[in-house]
This record gives C-alpha cells, sequence and structure tokens, in this order.
C-alpha cells in the first residue's frame, strides 16, 4: 500500500534543464538486500523504463536488473511516497 506525504510547494523544475519530466526523476531511500544496511539510489525514468544511478555502481542499471535493493521510500516533487513497511 502506498502512502503519499502531500507537498505544499509548487512543481519544481528540478531536470528542465537535462530534458528530464519531474515525474521521471525520483530519490530511492531502501534497503540493501546483501548488505542489510540502509542505502539510497536516484531513479531516471528514460523511453518508459527506470534507471537506477548508483554511487556504488559505475554504470547506469536497469530497474530489473537489480533485485538486492529494497525501495522503502520514494522523493520526488509530490513529497514523500512510502513504498514498502521494514
Amino acid at each position: 500500500m502506498k502512502r503519499r506525504i502531500a507537498c505544499t510547494s509548487e512543481r519544481p523544475q528540478f531536470g528542465y534543464h537535462l530534458g528530464l519530466e519531474a515525474d521521471d526523476l525520483r530519490l530511492l531511500l531502501g534497503r540493501d538486500l546483501s548488505t542489510g544496511k540502509d542505502h539510497a539510489v536516484v531513479a531516471v525514468r528514460n523511453n518508459g523504463r527506470w534507471m537506477i544511478l548508483d554511487n556504488r555502481n559505475p554504470t547506469l542499471l536497469d530497474s530489473s536488473a537489480i533485485s538486492d535493493f529494497l525501495p522503502l521510500f520514494a522523493i520526488d516533487y509530490h513529497g514523500l511516497t512510502l513504498l514498502a513497511a521494514r
């Protein structure tokens, strides 16, 4: 079940100069299942596919290729969304 905490500010234009819509960019906070530690990654939607930028990996990864990350929260221009409970 997703829960969203509303953001009252106007829609920011971050990513606009990169050709991204605000809906196509998210910061994901979650759990690295291989280490048991909390971790954050950036998710970008490109041509309908979510790509993951992770500071521990030198390449951009398709989200379907990641099996050891459990996203718990998403932060985007809407605010904070709870994706899963621990």
